[in-house]
């Protein structure tokens, strides 16, 4: 997709590939995400690319969020072992 200047819209998901299984699981993951993402877009706007790309931009960001916090607890958790 291409916004009003001709740029190339995209968003990017790191894919974990530790193992196959890991691999398999991480793009499995993200294919679900972007799906979900796309099927909750309006029938009126599924045929705009900036509003697909908005609701798959929307889902990805949300995504990444959700994992940095996990990474913070996890960080946080692992920190409070040595401070008892």
């Amino acid at each position: 997709s291409h916004d009003k200047d001709g740029s190339i819209l995209k968003n990017t998901l790191k894919i974990d590939d530790s193992s196959i299984d890991v691999t398999y699981n991480s793009l499995r993951n993200h294919i679900s995400l972007v799906t979900r993402a796309v099927e909750g877009i309006h029938e009126e706007n599924i045929k705009s690319p900036l509003g697909v790309y908005g609701a798959v931009t929307f889902a990805v960001e949300g995504y990444k969020d959700w994992e940095r916090i996990k990474k913070g607890v996890n960080f946080f958790s692992w920190i409070k072992k040595f401070v008892k």
